[in-house]
């Protein structure tokens, strides 16, 4: 968790952005459908504890790939923060915004340069700290690494039945 906003409102309430991708056809009407991830988040937001939000817009990418942040309702996201338009993000999985071990990176550093607050549902992991950034880390380690796994079984079985 970044520090708190300086360009956040002055009633104390919360602009919140809620991020949802799926990367298939198959993946929007199943499992990890956009329609699930926004109602986690919505379900998130309605019981958390904090401050309670003026304000939620959710960024749905439907149909792209996480392996760069070259999506257009990530570089939305990325322009309303600069705006100073959004205090938290939250995602239901790390892997819903990235990734890519580099681009998380750059995306934590953007976050904290403008003080946004970001929340994972599933890892649960307090970015505040030292040890929770370096388990963020580790998360996305594996994020990337069955990102490209998932990228070569698919290439050789497109191979075995191209042949």
């Amino acid at each position: 968790m970044a520090k708190k906003n300086p360009k956040s409102p002055t009633n104390g309430k919360l602009r919140v952005a809620g991020y949802i991708r799926v990367s298939t056809v198959r993946q929007k009407v199943e499992g990890d459908s956009l329609e699930a991830q926004k109602n986690a988040i919505a379900r998130y937001l309605e019981y958390r504890s904090q401050v309670p939000c003026e304000s939620v817009t959710f960024y749905v990418e439907e149909g792209k790939s996480a392996k760069n942040q070259n999506r257009p309702e990530l570089q939305k996201l990325r322009a309303d923060i600069e705006k100073g338009l959004i205090d938290t993000v939250v995602c239901v999985k790390l892997d819903r915004i990235t990734r890519s071990v580099l681009d998380f990176a750059d995306l934590w550093q953007f976050f904290v340069k403008h003080g946004v607050e970001f929340i994972s549902l599933t890892e649960n992991v307090d970015s505040s700290t030292t040890m929770g950034e370096a388990m963020m880390l580790i998360i996305m380690v594996f994020a990337q690494l069955e990102r490209k796994v998932t990228g070569e079984r698919t290439k050789g079985t497109m191979l075995d039945r191209a042949s």
